[in-house]
Order: structure tokens, then sequence, then C-alpha cells
């Protein structure tokens, strides 16, 4: 028993627990968009329970086409402010284009407040797809504007620098581009620590690779 506990103890401090990591997430299964805002004044959100990459999904369409873009940001505290204080090195997201033609879809971090633009990095999506896509990103709130540009990452203008930027974030999205009367699927979105293993583990896990 006394090995048990120190074997588990020895797992629990190299293989750090979800529960016990800095994140957030966002799967749209309750029905409610959970703080979410469209992406522009000219898109509507929705929250539709089955069909989402798991479970319930949030739907953002602009019908008629106004400006061309579809998505939804977030401004509450635990998708801004320093991510250097979250801790938050991965961004997961599973998006369905489902009607429209698009250009591009990527994720957007604004900085600071509404005079400012920020960084964005396009997913390598396919387009033509009406599936589900899920994308998991690592980066470092920490690199130089070099190291952000050579990971895909896109600066706009009116911004400061990728660090500058990360330690005053004004809100976290997923936009998308295109032309047609658009509508974008968002499902399980997550901003998570460095502390979340690549797999991750639950206690019960944890026990059975002991027995």
């Amino acid at each position: 028993m006394r090995l048990f506990i120190a074997l588990a103890a020895l797992v629990a401090l190299t293989v750090p627990l979800a529960a016990t990591a800095d994140h957030v997430s966002a799967d749209w299964d309750d029905g409610n968009v959970g703080g979410w805002f469209p992406a522009t004044g000219a898109a509507t959100l929705a929250v539709w329970p089955t069909d989402g990459y798991g479970g319930g999904y949030l739907e953002s369409y602009e019908q008629p086409f106004t400006y061309g873009i579809a998505g939804a940001i977030n401004y509450a505290a635990a998708y801004t402010g320093d991510f250097n204080v979250h801790g938050y090195v991965r961004m997961q997201v599973a998006v369905s284009f489902l009607a429209g033609t698009f250009d591009t879809v990527y994720i957007h971090i604004r900085y600071q407040d509404s005079a400012h633009n920020g960084w964005y990095l396009p997913l390598a999506a396919d387009l033509g797809s009406g599936g589900w896509q899920w994308f998991d990103v690592s980066f470092d709130p920490h690199w130089i504007d070099q190291q952000a540009l050579d990971a895909g990452w896109l600066q706009e203008t009116s911004s400061p620098s990728f660090s500058t930027t990360m330690s005053d974030v004004y809100h976290t999205g997923i936009k998308a581009t295109g032309i047609g009367a658009l509508s974008l699927g968002l499902d399980s979105f997550r901003l998570w620590d460095g502390t979340v293993p690549p797999v991750e583990f639950s206690w019960g896990e944890i026990k059975a690779l002991y027995r």
C-alpha cells in the first residue's frame, strides 16, 4: 500500500492532472452562448444541442452578406488579461463550415482595447469541407515577433509586439472570412496551461497503472 501511494504521488507530480490546470473551455452543450459574442455587429450566434464535434455547438452566421466575417469572441477574464499569468500555452478548437464560401479561418487575439488590433493565427483547414475539423495549437506568450511569425502568427496594423499583446489581451476569438451567407460552426474550444500533458489522466487512471 505504501508503495502504491508513493508511486501515485510521483506520477501526480510528473504528470499533473487536468483538474489542477489553469484552463478554460467552451463546449456549448448546455444551450447557452456562455459569454461569447458575435465577431461583428452583422453576425449572429445560435447554440444547437446536437451535431457538434461532441454534443452541442455554437453557430455564427452572417446573413445576408455584410462584412464577410463570421465567428465569436470572448471578453471574460479567463479569456483575457495576461496570458503569462494564466500560463496559457495551448489552444484547441473544432470548426465546421456550414454555409458560404470561406477564404480563411483563424484564432484572433486582440490587444488591450477596441482602439487596437492584435495577432492572428490562420488554421490549416480544408475550407471546402462541411465536416468538423479539430485543431490543437501550441504557443509561447513570451515569443519575440520573429518566433511568432515562424509559428504562423500574423501581426495586424495598430498592434504591438506578440509578447506585449499576450500580456494584455482584450479578447480571444475564432473568426472566418468569406463570401455569401456565411455560417460557421464552433465547438470544443480550450485554453490550457503548460501543466496539461498531451494525454490527460484521471485519478482513477493513475491508480489503474499500479494494479
